[in-house]
């Protein structure tokens, strides 16, 4: 084994180490980010100045990676998931999952490292993972499970997540009824054999595309725009079509999240219209306005759409100017 691949293997394991802890609810993700990109620096300084930046950029990949696993399969899965449409949203963005990240996911759902993800372990998942204000019902988990379970053995497989029918001849013939939710019985239809092209639901219609004029966007247009999404990867599609949009609007502090990180940028958390943005300024070398220095009160940004942070369903702002 090299010495590259060694320091790439202790940034992968720092990374799911990370991730673990925040599932768990035992950590902020930006938190433990900047506290694993210190370390970096601590531990590999003997590197070249090329190879730890590397190691930096690794580590952030992986820890994206790994966010965008329950970020977009726990969105776009959980949303009305109880609805056919939206349960058959979630199989087939399970299905355009490549396949180490798909290995990934599983793993993480499978707590108990038995090969197979049982209810309790599901509806855990997607309970934890849902956006932030939803709540999963039973029934909808009960629904979303059952859509998956092809086979009806009660578990489920790499397998039955990609819509293929095993034997459950390898699998425990008495597997732990599920809970049924109180107090109706909900008829839910059982779906037809994965394996079937899936041709039952329309698919969700793309929002239309607004040419990018260069002009500058206002903030209730860039609401507007987001508004008409219905999972995270399409906030995700439509914030990349408007990013470089210049915009200027007024928001309030919410909270300071790093006051300079390694590419000397404070970002903050901020609320315009109800809503959240993540700012990133620029702020080495500058003076800053009282507002940032105390970390309260309003600030007016001049600045551009720079992206979409799924983890925090929030959309980026780039501040060339802030008052």
């Amino acid at each position: 084994m090299t010495m590259s691949s060694q320091w790439d293997q202790q940034v992968d394991t720092l990374a799911e180490s990370i991730y673990k802890m925040v599932e768990s609810g035992n950590g902020d993700i930006d938190d433990l980010r900047g506290t694993a990109h210190q370390t970096i620096d601590k531990v590999a300084g003997i590197l070249p100045d090329s190879a730890r930046i590397a190691l930096h950029d690794r580590l952030d990949s992986k820890l994206d990676e790994l966010i965008g696993i329950a970020a977009t399969v726990a969105s776009e899965s959980v949303q009305n998931v109880g609805g056919a449409e939206s349960v058959e949203r979630m199989i087939q963005t399970l299905r355009g999952m490549n396949p180490e990240m798909l290995d990934r996911m599983f793993a993480f759902i499978d707590k108990n490292d038995d090969s197979v993800i049982n209810f309790e372990e599901f509806q855990s998942f997607i309970s934890s993972a849902a956006p932030s204000g939803m709540v999963v019902t039973g029934e909808q988990a009960v629904a979303a499970f059952r859509t998956l379970d092809v086979d009806g053995n009660g578990f489920l497989t790499k397998a039955a997540i990609l819509g293929i029918e095993q034997s459950t001849e390898t699998l425990d013939p008495t597997p732990d009824p599920i809970q049924e939710p109180e107090p109706q019985e909900e008829v839910i239809q059982e779906p037809e054999p994965i394996m079937e092209p899936v041709e039952e639901v329309a698919p969700t219609p793309e929002p239309e595309v607004v040419a990018d004029t260069g002009a500058p966007i206002g903030v209730m247009d860039i609401l507007a725009r987001i508004g008409e999404a219905r999972f995270m990867s399409e906030k995700k599609r439509i914030t990349q079509e408007l990013t470089g949009r210049g915009t200027q609007f007024i928001a309030t502090i919410d909270r300071i999240r790093n006051r300079m990180d390694r590419n000397g940028m404070m970002e903050v958390e901020i609320i315009a219209e109800g809503e959240h943005f993540i700012l990133n300024i620029p702020v080495e070398g500058k003076e800053l306005p009282a507002a940032l220095e105390s970390g309260k009160g309003t600030l007016n940004i001049i600045g551009e759409v720079n992206g979409f942070h799924m983890a925090r369903n929030a959309i980026i702002i780039l501040a060339h100017d802030v008052k």
